[in-house]
């Protein structure tokens, strides 16, 4: 089954490893895990994974702000 699901500092634990695991991987300047626990504490930022079969297949880290700027 595939499914989006929110990060939150609540249930970022069984997914760090891997998250970390595709950074690093990916980009030449990756983030660190403080860098993501960080992100977790704002409230315009926003950390979604997606899983196939229970498996981390991906994840975003995007802020959504606006009015006011």
């Amino acid at each position: 089954m595939i499914s989006l699901v929110k990060i939150t500092e609540k249930n970022f634990q069984p997914f760090q490893r891997h998250i970390l695991e595709i950074e690093n991987s990916s980009f030449p300047s990756p983030w660190t895990l403080n860098a993501f626990r960080q992100e977790l504490n704002r409230v315009i930022s926003h950390l979604w994974a997606l899983t196939v079969d229970d498996v981390l297949a991906g994840y975003i880290c995007f802020w959504i702000f606006g009015f006011g700027l």
